[in-house]
């Protein structure tokens, strides 16, 4: 109530213009993250973008009667003669601006960006001097050359507009890669501790002195070799015995088979003549076998370990004398998530290192896998034979195991084709110079690449960059095709 009425409506114009500015980019990153290009979508941001440069000849118009009021001019009519000159003559100009740069873009077209750069400046500097508004005819210029704004309003489309006049619809710029097939093929790699093939801890079965011990740490011997004797003189003794009462009741069950012959024995007198030779049989066999007891020999063919006995000491079967393994494959057991279960099998090809032996990597295969899952920890043994033929590696080393696991085949497409929208993953196939949205689905992750499922097929071309602007069916221009792993 404090200013006259002229200087209160100008600053109330001001303020309206500022309350009624709009930004057409929050619409357009809407439009973007929603992937709309329907009817309403393309209405709403044409009525933006109108109110907007609506909104900007207010505020222009609005802040030149706002500096005439506040700074005391007298003549009104004046002030709206130079209003007028600052509208009119900024949209005349701009209009013919931006038709001169489009006509040297089309005919031309070197250094774009230099001359629209040198234009804007002397645009900027002339119409300072002459009165007029750099804002309004930059917005004049760019609506004149770009007439997306206006299409936008009117609902139209570019393209359309572009075939009516005979003339290709230019597509939204991309840049695509191949699509490939590649195997779900997993490296897993875990580890284990290796054994022997066979092993065992030899213990003596007759106890006594130690007579004769051939047994060495690291001599390599084979089955049936003699590791170690135990003092046998008594149990020999028994052995000749043995013989000597066999021989003798052999002797007696002759000649009474004679005599029965002859009639001269009873059949009662020659059943123990045989009885007795049978008897006599038996008790060699069980001192034949006493005196084998007191000879240690190796079970298999292998390689003994260090002794704890010495020549001389005495032993019975609750003394360990030493290990003796067979090396000749190396075994190793690891844990299996039971996810990977079915990829495994017996006969799949592995490959092992280990500290023992540095720098140096061993093929084996998988052996066997246990017929139970451990619910504890849901993994399953697996075990790995490792051929030692050279016999370089030793039981008890550790060792990491490394496993290629077989799977289905699957789309492989670049990891910067692959987005994400309404819930579902998704990729943007070019077909006849369209985009198709193609939902998949992530099956796993490659270094630069993804694999997935969906109903792609080797060679389909998929965009991976200029993705922002794609929607079903919109027009594209393919810049180039790479492999996408740049």
């Amino acid at each position: 109530s404090a200013l006259p009425p002229f200087q209160a409506a100008a600053i109330a114009l001001v303020l309206g213009a500022v309350m009624a500015a709009q930004s057409p980019a929050v619409v357009v990153a809407l439009r973007t993250e929603l992937q709309a290009d329907g009817p309403v979508c393309r209405t709403v941001l044409g009525v933006v973008v109108i109110a907007d440069l609506v909104v900007i000849v207010l505020f222009t118009g609005s802040s030149a009667l706002a500096d005439a009021a506040l700074g005391g001019a007298a003549d009104p009519w004046s002030t709206a003669l130079a209003l007028a000159w600052e509208l009119l003559g900024s949209l005349a100009v701009g209009t013919g601006l931006g038709g001169l740069v489009a006509l040297y873009l089309r005919r031309v077209g070197h250094d774009a960006g230099l001359v629209i750069i040198v234009t804007a400046f002397v645009m900027a500097e002339v119409g300072h001097r002459v009165g007029l508004d750099p804002l309004l005819v930059a917005l004049a210029a760019g609506a004149w050359y770009g007439q997306d704004a206006v299409l936008a309003a009117l609902g139209g489309d570019k393209a359309a507009l572009a075939e009516g006049k005979g003339k290709p619809p230019r597509g939204v710029p991309v840049i695509v890669a191949p699509t490939t097939v590649a195997d779900d093929r997993l490296v897993l790699e875990a580890v284990g501790t290796g054994r022997a093939n066979r092993s065992v801890m030899l213990r003596a079965e007759a106890e006594g002195r130690i007579a004769a011990m051939p047994l060495a740490a690291g001599q390599r011997f084979r089955a049936g070799d003699e590791l170690l004797r135990i003092a046998d003189t008594e149990e020999r003794l028994l052995v000749d015995l043995a013989k000597t009462r066999l021989a003798e009741a052999r002797r007696t069950l002759a000649r009474m088979i004679q005599l029965k012959g002859r009639g001269a024995a009873t059949t009662a007198s020659l059943d123990e003549a045989r009885t007795a030779s049978e008897i006599a049989a038996i008790e060699l066999g069980r001192a034949e076998e006493a005196l084998a007891d007191h000879v240690l020999r190796a079970p298999f063919d292998g390689v003994a370990g260090l002794p704890s006995v010495e020549l001389g000491a005495w032993v019975d079967n609750a003394i360990a004398v030493a290990s003796f393994d067979d090396r000749s494959v190396i075994l190793v057991e690891f844990d299996l998530p039971e996810a990977l279960l079915a990829r495994v099998h017996a006969g799949l090809a592995v490959s092992a290192t280990t500290p023992a032996v540095p720098n140096a990597r061993f093929e084996g295969h998988v052996a066997a896998i246990d017929s139970r899952i451990v619910a504890s920890s849901r993994s399953v043994k697996v075990r790995v034979a490792i051929p030692n033929p050279d016999d370089r590696l030793r039981p008890g080393a550790s060792f990491a195991v490394r496993l290629e696991l077989p799977g289905d085949r699957y789309p492989l497409v670049p990891e910067l084709a692959l987005q994400f929208g309404h819930g579902a993953l998704h990729v943007w196939r070019v077909r006849d110079g369209k985009a198709e949205k193609v939902e998949v689905r992530l099956v796993r992750r490659r270094e630069g690449a993804v694999l997935v499922d969906g109903p792609l097929a080797a060679g389909d071309a998929v965009v991976v960059e200029g993705t922002q602007r794609l929607h079903p069916g919109r027009a594209v221009t393919v810049l180039k095709a790479t492999d996408g792993t740049g």
